[in-house]
């Protein structure tokens, strides 16, 4: 199928193929590259750009900041405690991909701290959930928020990059000048 689309808009016209790292789309870009010798074999920058962000979230410094368990019962009372804040956007699910989802999670979760620590510091709740991370003012509530700072100084450089480089007309120089740039900008954030 792929040889049938480069035939069609013509070899010469083709610089490289791209997909993901999957056994058979590696194979594919194995026999384009192997037939058209000037077509470059290139795994998806995205999902290699996001192998970096996911390095980043093992680090020790961000393991607190990454992990989020999942309650319907803490989540409901969030929301309602969200509104009366009037802080306008909720938590998102983290999708199946994961680009940059966790990134913006971690975002989100910095904007609703104070409706976090609201229903935390509510002992009626009974909601468990990190206390000692949401309580106000004190040191590791404090320590917490400036990890959540300093994961998203980083982050969000490979989170643009990954959806800048999702458009159909990305580059390989396109990669290229983003990798770049998150390297300046990771030299100048840390």
């Amino acid at each position: 199928v792929h040889s049938q689309a480069i035939s069609k808009v013509h070899p010469e016209n083709v610089s490289a193929v791209v997909s993901d790292n999957t056994g058979n789309m590696r194979k594919c870009r194995e026999l384009i590259s192997a037939k058209y010798a000037h077509i470059l074999n290139l795994q998806d920058y995205c999902h290699e750009i996001n192998l970096g962000l996911f390095q980043i979230m093992d680090l020790d410094e961000f393991k607190e900041v990454c992990l989020w368990p999942y309650s319907t019962y803490a989540m409901e009372h969030y929301n309602e405690v969200r509104q009366e804040l009037k802080i306008t956007t909720g938590l998102a699910h983290i999708g199946a991909t994961r680009f940059w989802t966790y990134v913006s999670t971690v975002d989100l979760v910095y904007q609703g701290l104070p409706a976090f620590q609201s229903i935390v510091q509510n002992k009626k709740l009974k909601i468990d959930i990190a206390d000692v991370l949401f309580e106000k003012h004190s040191v590791q509530a404090n320590l917490f928020g400036i990890q959540m700072v300093k994961y998203l100084a980083v982050a969000t450089l490979f989170a643009r990059a990954i959806k800048c480089l999702k458009s159909t007309s990305a580059t390989a120089s396109n990669v290229y000048v983003f990798w770049l740039a998150i390297m300046a900008q990771l030299e100048h954030v840390m």
